[in-house]
């Protein structure tokens, strides 16, 4: 998440917390790539400790068994959450794609091949590193079983990537903790650039999927606030992915290391919008 303690700084150079330290956010009380502390800007940790969600941690470390966060069902259920994804999606061959907030391509990939060699993805992200690991996965799958993937590297987290798309041509758009929408957002950019996603979205059968995982507190948009912003924006609610059950309804994180504090986050959703 950009701006938070082991992740990328934001846009701007700053952090939510901490300091920007060679474009990762640390946090001054903990050693960086230490157990219990941040990861270095490349997912690793000293020794043999192990990153996982940005903090290092050795192998025989109780707290990760004890935090769902960090726990390996917690990293399982990123992935099932994607499987929700990509199967009420309805993803068919020949659509047109735009996954904003791409990354390395976890989505990108498998959408690629769903919508086949006559469907367009498009992925967008600030990210340049993360779009050319994405554009080399994408590679090694031949050229006859997926998509055209085009990438294109945003200049901000309200740079929609998409302004020279043609209108009402796009037929799914994703956005998975795309951190652009908190309370603490410029509101009039957030409107700006959901009109430009609402200006290529293909009126009737069109769909955004828009997914957060975790909410932190006092920043990201509960549901209502978000459905309001989107209405806006001319993207009105057309329903609801519902989360796994078993994923927690509240869960601890340690941005700063697990000698600070826990921030106490809640369960995110899946929000379907269209026009």
């Amino acid at each position: 998440m950009l701006g938070q303690i082991g992740c990328a700084c934001n846009t701007f150079g700053g952090c939510d917390h901490g300091a920007c330290d060679n474009g990762v956010c640390v946090a001054a009380t903990c050693e960086r790539g230490a157990s219990g502390c941040g990861c270095f800007a490349n997912g690793r940790c000293s020794g043999q400790l192990t990153c996982c969600r940005g903090i290092c941690f050795s192998d025989d470390d109780p707290r990760p068994r004890r935090h769902y966060f960090y726990s390996d069902l917690s990293s399982r259920d990123v992935q099932v959450v994607h499987s929700l994804l990509l199967e009420h999606l309805g993803f068919a061959p020949g659509m047109r794609v735009a996954d904003v907030g791409a990354g390395r391509g976890l989505l990108t990939v498998p959408i690629a091949e769903r919508v086949g060699p006559t469907g367009l993805v498009y992925a967008t992200d600030v990210d340049a590193h993360a779009l050319e690991f994405l554009r080399g996965e994408v590679d090694i799958i031949p050229a006859g079983r997926r998509a055209r993937v085009e990438t294109r590297h945003i200049s901000g987290p309200h740079d929609t990537g998409l302004d020279d798309v043609a209108a009402d041509s796009v037929d799914r758009m994703l956005m998975v903790n795309v951190f652009g929408f908190g309370r603490n957002s410029p509101r009039a950019e957030a409107i700006a650039q959901l009109r430009g996603f609402a200006r290529v979205l293909r009126p009737g059968t069109g769909r955004l999927a828009y997914h957060q995982d975790w909410l932190y507190p006092n920043n990201e948009f509960d549901r209502d606030r978000l459905t309001g912003l989107f209405a806006l924006a001319g993207l009105e609610a057309r329903g609801e992915i519902p989360m796994p059950a078993h994923i927690p309804e509240q869960a601890e994180v340690f941005d700063r290391g697990f000698d600070s504090p826990p921030k106490i986050m809640r369960r995110g959703y899946i929000l379907l919008f269209g026009r």
